[in-house]
């Protein structure tokens, strides 16, 4: 398989899970997957936020591209508050597409290409999928800034967490892993 191997930075291939201190609409109580982080910035999805009235078959016509042959259930979610026409799509290690598909960490691929999206319309794409419209980016230092501010903790990503965990269960089960308990943390956390 030819796939895009990167060196992976400390933050690639890690969950940021929102702090109760978060209270922006778009990451209030979020977690996302650090897909690329390096000294130019960092990108990431947003895997806790479904995206309302979108499904395979509407995302597939509004990109021009062929109705699915097959009954899918793939959800499609908001990955971010950026450029929410791309379309980006974490995937189980089965698929590639030569030059487009990037180890983000074990067990976990990206493709932000639409051949992958008519690939599992036609059945024939990874055994697990996660669709995102849009992405998060940080500037460089931007992330690592609000890490040290307490916006943010982080914990290593798992395939479980990204393709099997309903969306609305990834916040609390993010804290529970790290053994913290949601309900004990103050919304003022990280403020003096």
């Amino acid at each position: 398989m030819t796939r895009i191997e990167t060196s992976l930075s400390p933050l690639a291939g890690r969950l940021l899970v929102a702090m109760p201190s978060v209270t922006e609409r778009a990451f209030r109580k979020s977690v996302a997957l650090i897909c690329a982080h390096s000294e130019s910035g960092a990108m990431g999805l947003l895997i806790n936020r479904p995206a309302t009235n979108m499904t395979l078959r509407r995302l597939l016509s509004e990109g021009g591209m062929p109705p699915p042959q097959v009954a899918i259930g793939v959800p499609i979610h908001a990955g971010g508050p950026a450029d929410i026409e791309r379309r980006f799509i974490l995937h189980s290690e089965d698929y590639d597409l030569p030059a487009h598909t990037l180890k983000v960490c074990d067990g976990i691929w990206l493709t932000p290409h639409e051949d992958v999206l008519i690939d599992i319309g036609r059945g024939r794409g990874p055994a697990q999928a996660f669709i995102a419209m849009g992405y998060c980016g940080w500037g460089p230092g931007q992330l690592e800034e609000e890490i040290a501010g307490g916006a943010w903790l982080t914990s290593p990503a798992t395939p479980d967490m990204v393709f099997d965990l309903p969306s609305e269960d990834r916040w609390p089960n993010s804290m529970e892993r790290m053994g913290i308990a949601p309900s004990s943390l103050s919304i003022l956390s990280g403020h003096a």
